[in-house]
Order: structure tokens, then sequence, then C-alpha cells
């Protein structure tokens, strides 16, 4: 959704982060009532279109239940929060569960009858899970991560890697098919 949004324009995501509320004047007697729109300046009604463009693009972008959620919303970044707590939880939660990610990421190996393939699809689930709550995981700390968790069997390749290449420029998507072209000498 980050992605499609910001697709329509860097402003249009900037609106869902920052957050917009219709423009205000105060009268003489310090009463805040709503600017009437003849009135607004051109950054005013800039933002507003920004505004309208966003939530709209969140709308589409939810099914008929969520879309429940946020249609009383007047703000893309209300109906962002919305469904941001809707789907990761609070705070709270959302470090909760990326202490059980950083879990999962530690105590992950591969498994001596496990492929390249099998233990590359648990890592970038780890990835974008990291990702989906807000922390990325350095590319090179991946790369790091799986040449410890190889098993003996790859001990001669993780060597040779890391003698011939400076490990913080390997990128993860090298690695994955140096290693799937070693696993295929061993399994011929």
């Amino acid at each position: 959704m980050r992605v499609f949004i910001r697709a329509v324009d860097e402003k249009v995501w900037d609106v869902v982060l920052e957050g917009w509320t219709p423009p205000t004047v105060v009268d003489a007697e310090g009463k805040v009532t709503p600017k009437p729109r003849e009135l607004w300046t051109a950054k005013e009604d800039k933002l507003s279109s920004y505004n309208a463009s966003a939530i709209n693009a969140i709308m589409c972008g939810v099914n008929t239940e969520h879309f429940k959620l946020i249609a009383a919303c007047e703000s893309a970044k209300e109906a962002w929060t919305i469904l941001q707590t809707h789907f990761e939880g609070t705070k709270a939660v959302r470090f909760l569960k990326l202490q059980m990610l950083t879990t999962r990421f530690e105590t992950l190996r591969m498994g001596e009858e496990e492929s390249i393939a099998e233990f590359f699809a648990k890592i970038q689930d780890i990835r974008y899970e990291s990702i989906d709550l807000g922390e990325r995981i350095p590319e090179n700390e991946l790369v790091r991560k799986v040449l410890r968790s190889l098993p003996k069997k790859f001990a001669y390749k993780v060597i040779a890697i890391k003698e011939n290449r400076i490990i913080d420029d390997l990128k993860l998507d090298d690695l994955m098919w140096s290693l799937r072209a070693f696993e295929m000498t061993l399994n011929v």
C-alpha cells in the first residue's frame, strides 16, 4: 500500500504520515470555524487534494470489511492509523511481534535435509515481516546470518566466500545463487 500511495505522489504519502485537517478561521470573538472553501489558499487546496488522493487510494486498497473501519474518516492519516492498528496492533503489540521475530531470526538454522531454496524462503519471510513491522534488517546482517546458519556440508563454500568476497558488499540474492549452484554440485 505504501508503494502504491507513494507512486501517486510523494506529497500524497506525506499527507498520510503527517496528517491533514481542513483549514479554519478564527472570528473576532475567538471562535474557530471551518474556513469557506472559496477562501482557501492554493497551498490549502493542494493539501486537501493530496489528502483526497491518499484516502481514495487507501479506501480502494481494502476489502469491504476493512472499508467499514475507515468509511467515516476524513483524513488519510486517520484511516492509515486505524488500519495499521487493526493489522499490526498497538506499539506494544508491534514491539512484541518484533521481539518474537528477532528470536526466530537469531535461532534460525538450515536443516541438513533442507534445500537452499527452502532456507532462503524462511530468511525472506523474516525479512519482509520485519519490514512490515517497521524494522528493516540490513542486507549484510542477513548475509552474515545465512553464512553462520548453514550445515557442515557448506563449510568449504562458506570459507571460499569469506576469503574471496567482501561480505558487507555481498547481496543476499547473489549469495543464494552461489549456494544453490554449490548445492547442485553436492547433489550430483
